[in-house]
């Protein structure tokens, strides 16, 4: 895993992405040439704790993909409350919807929880390559559906078990 140390100044610069393994999971599963056509884009960004990547109904500019640390997806209510409706880590990405026609306006708010490093890329940039990339775009249909899945768990389970049932239930 790619986490930085504690200690890691904050004023030193993250390695290159050409220095860096591959400890996004996603990125590690596309073909070799996939990878290759995306890496001259993928640009290292810090990602600490409570940074907002998206937030809802605005624009995705970029997609996120993260070493190891934890992106809740967050759906703001009337009251202004924000619920989470489901979590990425590194066996994923943030800014899913981008690639299925919404970059114009995110789902939900996607916000840091677990704090860590890892690389971005536009969107658009992004979905064009899916576009062109059968494999790319299949890994990104089953991200996208085992991600729904996820999120339809969570609200069966909000839904059904009061707070202290969900947590020992593990919803």
């Amino acid at each position: 895993m790619c986490v930085l140390p504690p200690d890691w100044p904050a004023e030193r610069t993250l390695p290159s992405v050409s220095e860096l393994p591959v400890p996004n999971l996603f990125l590690a599963s596309l073909p070799e040439d996939d990878l290759a056509a995306l890496r001259p884009h993928l640009e290292p960004v810090r990602l600490t704790s409570r940074l907002i990547l998206h937030e809802m109904g605005e624009p995705i500019e970029h997609c996120y993909f993260s070493d190891g640390g934890m992106t809740s997806l967050l759906i703001r209510l009337e009251d202004g409350a924000n619920i989470e409706a489901g979590v990425v880590g590194k066996e994923g990405f943030a800014g899913t919807a981008a690639l299925m026609g919404f970059e114009d306006a995110a789902p939900q708010t996607s916000m840091i929880q677990m704090p860590g490093i890892g690389v971005r890329i536009s969107s658009r940039l992004l979905r064009d390559e899916m576009l062109r990339r059968p494999a790319f775009l299949d890994g990104v249909h089953r991200f996208s559906q085992t991600l729904n899945a996820q999120i339809s768990q969570t609200a069966a389970c909000n839904a059904h078990h009061n707070l202290l049932e969900r947590s020992r239930a593990g919803c």
